[in-house]
């Protein structure tokens, strides 16, 4: 059977089908070089070990609706100034690895 067979079969409306996508990036420092935050914390300094895993989740149905944009952030708590000046749509959790689990995917 087909995708659109099933989904005939079934009655699944558009705005009730998703795509989510997961991308993971890495926040860190080339050699000789050094990141000031736009508040002034955090200065890193260059080493190998400084670079820090995000992921994005996003997900759209097929009728173009979104759901808002999730960053997962490996640790254990939020800090507050993660937020700062992001998008009031914009959702942060944290995991123990930095990438998304089935937990995650309930937020």
């Amino acid at each position: 059977m087909q995708l659109k067979e099933l989904i005939d079969l079934l009655g699944i409306q558009e705005e009730d089908l998703y795509n989510m996508d997961e991308t993971g990036i890495r926040i860190g420092i080339l050699k000789r070089q050094a990141v000031y935050t736009q508040h002034g914390r955090d200065v890193l300094m260059p080493t190998s070990n400084n670079r820090e895993l995000v992921s994005l989740v996003e997900c759209i149905s097929a009728s173009g609706c979104s759901i808002a944009l999730m960053i997962i952030v490996k640790g254990k708590s939020i800090l507050d100034y993660w937020a700062t000046d992001l998008p009031d749509d914009y959702f942060i959790n944290t995991t123990s690895s930095g990438y998304s689990t089935d937990l995650t995917a309930f937020h």
